[in-house]
């Protein structure tokens, strides 16, 4: 990472400041990594990328802080970088060290004492520097108030895997814990409210398969305590219909894929979950197969608007059927009735009610285009975000 080229691509992003190779100090999920090298022996090039970040990173200009404050975590680096200590791993008692920037540095704690860091002071007597720690009883207290046995011990919670949040026949699920020797307990529901009721009582003990829409909870025993139950929701295609997409949907927002638009699976309005489809600069454009002739009276594609994130509502759907997917005929234009100036998060159906026979139904939304001068990002690209297309 930190050997790496500097260039990056893609979208302008303006917290990827303060590069070393990929490294970016300006952006607070990376400031734990310098501070790895202690994990695998080589402590001196910890020090190394740490003196180099404060003394090339911070300055005493206006603009002397890399990347955005946010809530203080750029300072808190530096303040703790120059003490010599960092906690990589939050919520851990410890301490991960380097060489001080200062001869001394004395610390007053809350309970009235004080603690000192030196050049020479060596990481082992800085692991729990805040702690008082009695080694004849294998012990650690802190010297705020609190020992560590007060805190309650966190059960990690299980991973509930499979391939795909959808499936046509049937989908493999595993339950995997980060130790081995766990016992896992599941239940499986195809209602929303099961955990409400009651909680899993089947022991885990080798994958399995679902065949239907199903939801999966599950839940850690250790040492007579459960861990937080987690729970995953998988959809059983409701059809074997396919699709055929013209549109280029932005790769960060998928969806899943083509079949993604005909999975059985909604969008929320929390976009960022990832099951909408993004198109930006662009018309969406879809067939679908519904394999044969068939008779159908009702065709809905639903669209989402965060106008603050360049999403906007299409201007206009138009639905077209086919018995070639050659020859399609215009049944239906539904024009948008959400303002696009709305800035909390909307999700419209567009859809209509009408007795059709086709075999493919062809589905057009337009894009809104450049954005006008109201908005934030004037003169951008709007995006098209479309998840379900249903036809009943």
């Amino acid at each position: 990472m930190f050997n790496s080229e500097s260039k990056t691509s893609g979208r302008e992003q303006v917290d990827v400041t303060g590069l070393i190779g990929q490294y970016a100090h300006g952006n607070e999920p990376s400031h734990h990594m310098a501070y790895l090298y202690n994990y695998v022996g080589k402590r001196e090039k910890t020090k190394e990328k740490v003196q180099y970040i404060l003394n090339n990173f911070y300055k005493n200009t206006p603009d002397g802080l890399i990347g955005n404050e946010d809530c203080g975590q750029m300072s808190a680096w530096y303040v703790l970088s120059s003490m010599g200590i960092y906690n990589v791993t939050p919520g851990e008692i410890s301490w991960s060290a380097t060489t001080s920037n200062f001869n001394k540095i004395t610390v007053n704690f809350e309970n009235k004492s004080t603690k000192s860091i030196t050049r020479e002071s060596e990481a082992i007597d800085l692991l729990y520097f805040d702690f008082d720690v009695d080694n004849e009883n294998n012990k650690t207290f802190a010297v705020v108030g609190m020992s560590e046995s007060d805190v309650e011990k966190i059960i990690p919670v299980p991973v509930i895997q499979a391939e795909s949040k959808s499936f046509k026949n049937k989908l493999k699920i595993e339950i995997v814990s980060q130790n081995p020797d766990d016992e896992i307990y599941f239940g499986i529901s195809d209602k929303d409210d099961y955990l409400a009721k009651k909680l899993p009582s089947i022991l885990y003990t080798q994958p399995f398969e679902i065949l239907q829409s199903s939801k999966i909870t599950a839940y850690i025993q250790k040492n007579g305590k459960r861990s937080n139950a987690v729970s995953a929701q998988f959809f059983k295609k409701p059809n074997n219909y396919t699709i055929e997409i013209e549109s280029t949907y932005n790769p960060q927002y998928h969806a899943g894929g083509t079949e993604g638009l005909i999975d059985g699976i909604f969008g929320t309005e929390n976009w960022r979950k990832g099951d909408w489809q993004g198109y930006q600069s662009q018309n969406f454009e879809a067939v679908v197969d519904l394999q044969e002739i068939k008779e159908f009276n009702s065709i809905g594609t639903t669209f989402l608007q965060d106008s603050r994130s360049w999403i906007l509502m299409p201007t206009k759907v138009e639905y077209y059927i086919s018995t070639d997917n050659i020859n399609f005929t215009l049944v239906a234009t539904i024009e948008n009735t959400i303002d696009p100036k709305i800035t909390e998060n909307k999700i419209q159906n567009f859809g209509l009610d009408k007795n059709l026979k086709a075999k493919y139904v062809k589905v057009k939304a337009y894009n809104f285009g450049k954005l006008p001068e109201w908005h934030q990002g004037f003169g951008g690209d709007a995006f098209i975000f479309v998840d379900e297309i249903t036809i009943k």
